[in-house]
């Protein structure tokens, strides 16, 4: 399966396993196919709005890192695919950045671009994307949040 399928069977098994759910109770097997599509419409909505979300932070931190590296976002991007993974350091912080909503934390990544797009070293890339990894990492949940207190 590719990557781009993901989501329409997401979207196919929630409301699926709704729809199923509801057709076994009084509403019958009717109930059950108005519930799914109901679903089915709500989860589509959400995921759009968040993919649209994901995008507008990746572009954020595209264009705070031009600016605070005085580049144009396409003059950063070749820059930094110049640079031994320099790409793959743009690609890891657009995705983090598509996942975090704080905007400090937004700021600390596009900080990331701009000084390994200025420094153009192999060992400004190796830094920050350890940096990266640790800003994408805070307030993740750890095993501690799981456990059961007693």
């Amino acid at each position: 399966m590719t990557d781009d399928r993901a989501p329409d069977l997401a979207v196919g098994i929630t409301s699926g396993v709704v729809g199923g759910a509801v057709s076994l109770t009084p509403a019958g097997p009717l109930g059950g196919a108005a519930a799914a599509a109901v679903v089915d419409a709500g989860v589509r909505a959400v995921m759009r709005g968040l993919s649209r979300r994901f995008s507008q932070r990746s572009g954020h931190v595209l264009a705070l890192a031009a600016k605070r590296a005085r580049l144009a976002p396409q003059e950063l991007q070749e820059r930094l695919a110049q640079i031994p993974g320099g790409e793959e350091l743009l690609i890891r912080t657009l995705m983090a950045a598509a996942s975090v909503a704080a905007e400090d934390k937004l700021v600390a990544l596009s900080l990331a671009l701009a000084r390994t797009a200025t420094e153009g070293t192999e060992t400004e890339v190796t830094f920050e994307s350890q940096f990266v990894a640790a800003v994408s990492d805070l307030g993740q949940p750890t095993g501690e949040c799981f456990r059961a207190s007693g």
